[in-house]
């Protein structure tokens, strides 16, 4: 119902915005059912639950903060469609964009060692909205 009235209301607003959503989530969902592009996203610093769902903050593997690991887990994503669950789950995911959250211990670290495994992998980095 949330994502339902979050979709109608960008809707109202733009049509041609897309919405972002958590990878196989409702907001996705309802961003199509609406007329809009739903935008997959993929958290490159939170923990997964095994259902592909993010770990409550209050949990301890919750937020990810090695750069070596979050850029692993990007290049991951990006090649091989996947995230591991906190479990060791394989979580197949087909993200359009990538999220590192401003709010973590060295926000700034995660975004230069992502970028520097991309450029080492030939990733290119580029815009979902043109």
């Amino acid at each position: 119902v949330v994502a339902a009235a979050i979709a109608r209301a960008v809707r109202q607003c733009d049509p041609s915005l897309a919405l972002l959503g958590l990878a196989g989530s409702a907001m996705l969902d309802a961003a199509r059912a609406a007329g809009l592009r739903g935008v997959s996203e993929a958290f490159l610093d939170r923990g997964y639950a095994a259902d592909g769902t993010l770990l409550p903050r209050d949990h301890p593997a919750a937020v990810l903060a090695d750069p070596g690991g979050v850029a692993t887990r990007a290049v991951r994503l990006v090649r091989e469609r996947r995230v591991e669950a906190e479990d060791g789950t394989a979580i197949w995911l087909n993200p359009e964009s990538l999220c590192v959250h401003g709010d973590g211990p060295r926000p700034a670290d995660l975004l230069r060692a992502v970028r520097a495994a991309f450029a080492d992998t030939g990733i290119t980095v580029a815009p979902f909205a043109r």
